[in-house]
This record gives structure tokens, sequence and C-alpha cells, in this order.
């Protein structure tokens, strides 16, 4: 993408900004009208499947998610999308005008690969748009103390989805959940680029939300880590010129970097002498947003199982702990 000007940044800024609080003044006034019928558990829609986290005895997260009337996280976005009055909004219509008639931004929104006929790929385009708007609302509204519509974490959150689209290039953390085996501390590092690290709660929810469906393991497997290893500074200059391609890039480098994981983890294994492994390759933007599920954050999940076959006989059910010797230890060896 070409880099655009600050002036067309603050024009781009500008609009969606009044599309956003549009859409939470109708989101709020809509939600306000339903819950008023009493009964909301049946009026307001609900965020289907959305995940819960408890723990069993061994301190392991265990993952379960709720059906969408059963659900206890509205869904300001299915509002919005119900209400049928987004759509006709002037700002509204006004960000979709803008997004087609920019290039560089209507180019990074279009998927090449699709063989539809033009009217048809605009009409699917627009309707993705919006429904990242929608999602963009509904999470500034989970997110901000009492829907304060003027929030630091709005202007954020609108930042963050225009640096997804500006962004000549972007870049990720990847993260590598350590299955069964719980570390000693809440953060160590082992070198300027990488660190165990405790998973936080919104982190941990959103990547049980967005298992990718490759992933062939015992859900409760999936789930069973505490704590991450984080590594920076390798997924970097990534190609943001289109959405897909973009993907399809962080694919590749994700790829590129299995090598130096699984480098990590034989390490691992020897220092604590038992098995350990992974299934998850969870690349968490940095500087930038572009999905949203409520206050979950945005993550792409990649599938690559490693794993003892034995960790899928109930083993989630044990303490196994790496204690902070061991961290040492692994620390010592993996320096160059």
């Amino acid at each position: 993408m070409n880099l655009m000007t600050q002036s067309k940044i603050q024009k781009l800024r500008e609009i969606i900004t009044k599309a956003v609080d549009d859409g939470i003044s109708l989101a709020l006034e809509r939600y306000t009208e339903l819950k008023s019928r009493g009964f909301d558990s049946f009026y307001l829609p609900k965020h289907a499947d959305f995940p819960s986290m408890s723990e069993f005895s061994s301190g392991l997260p265990a993952f379960s998610i709720t059906p969408a009337y059963y659900g206890f996280e509205v869904s300001y976005a299915k509002i919005l999308f119900d209400s049928k009055e987004d759509v006709v909004l002037e700002s509204w219509q006004t960000l979709i005008d803008h997004f087609f008639s920019n290039a560089d931004i209507a180019a990074f929104f279009d998927f090449q690969d699709r063989d539809l006929p033009d009217e048809l790929k605009t009409e699917f385009l627009k309707f993705s748009i919006l429904e990242t708007l929608r999602s963009l609302i509904d999470a500034i509204i989970h997110t901000s103390k009492d829907h304060d519509i003027n929030s630091r974490i709005k202007r954020q959150k609108i930042d963050n989805w225009i640096f997804s689209i500006t962004k000549e290039t972007v870049e990720y953390e990847l993260l590598v959940p350590i299955l069964i085996h719980q570390p000693d501390c809440t953060k160590f590092q082992i070198n300027e680029n990488i660190r165990i690290q405790e998973i936080d709660k919104n982190l941990q929810l959103s990547r049980n939300f967005s298992l990718p469906s490759k992933i062939v393991a015992h859900k409760h497997v999936v789930g069973a880590a505490t704590h991450a290893i984080i590594i920076n500074n390798q997924l970097t200059d990534i190609s943001n010129n289109n959405r897909s391609d973009r993907h399809k890039i962080l694919e590749e480098k994700v790829a590129g970097n299995y090598d130096l994981v699984l480098k990590l983890f034989s390490i691992i294994r020897l220092v604590i002498n038992d098995s350990v492994g992974f299934c998850q390759l969870i690349c968490k933007p940095v500087g930038f947003e572009e999905n949203w599920l409520a206050n979950l954050p945005d993550v792409d999940v990649f599938a690559l199982k490693k794993y003892p076959p034995h960790y899928e006989e109930g083993i989630w059910h044990e303490k196994k702990v790496i204690t902070k010797k061991q961290l040492s230890r692994n620390k010592e060896i993996f320096q160059p």
C-alpha cells in the first residue's frame, strides 16, 4: 500500500469516528429499547458460543462455550444488524463511499482469488466492511467504562483499525502456549526477543475461541496452558497491500519459525527431563487490530500438533511445574 499522507489519514479518522459515534448511539438506543421489554435473555442478542474459563484442580484452565440463547455477553453488533437502521446512516454510507473511492483502501480489501461477478464482489466487500465496523463498535462498548463514547479506548481502537488498513508493513508477536507444564513465574526473559510469560485471561479466551479447524486434539489439551513462549522481532516487515495476501504471508512467516520453536521446546524437555509440547502458534498484532469479539483481543491462530499422545489421557488434571532453576538452566543452554 502506498504511504498515506497525514492529512489523508486524518480525513479517514474523521470519517470512521463519525460512523462509530453514530453506530454507538444507535446500538445503545436499541439496547435500551430491547432491555425495557424485560426477559433480556430472550430479547437481547448475545454473542454465540462465547468462551468462558474455569480451572482444574491442577491449576490448568478449562474452557467451555455458551450458546447465544444462554449467553451472557450482549452482541451490540447483532443489535445493529437486526435494526436495519445502521446501513442507512449517512455517516456509514460516507465511510463506504470513501473506502471504495480510495484506490489503496479498495485494493486492501479486495479478495482477488474469488471468481465472482464484479457487482456481487462489491456487495460482499461492502458487507464485510460493515460487519467489521459493527464488531469495532461492539468492542468499544464492551471495553469502555459506562459506555463512554469519548473514551481513550474508542480513540485507540479506531486508530488501530486505521493502522491495519494504512500501514505499509505490519508485525506480530508469536505466542506458543506450553501445554500441561506450568512455569513457576509470571514472566521469565530468555533473551531480548524471547520470554516465557503467563497468559492473561482475555488472551486465553481468545485463543480458545479462535481455534483453527485443522487442530485435531482433545479440547482440554489445547486449553491446558497457563504460560506461553513469546517471540518478538520474527514476524516483521509483512506486506500490508492486501488483507488476504497479508494472511498468506503471515502463515509463511510462521512456518519459517518452526525450527526456532522446536529448538525452544527441545531445550525445555532437556532441562525438565520430561515430555512437553504445543499445538498452537498464535499471532498477536502489534499496534493494529481488525477483528473483534466483545473485549477479546484480535489474534490469528495456526495449528501444529507437537505433543505426546499420552497428553490426551487425562493428564491435564496433574500438577507439573517448571521451576525457576530449570528456567535459568533453559536460558543458559539457549544462549549462543
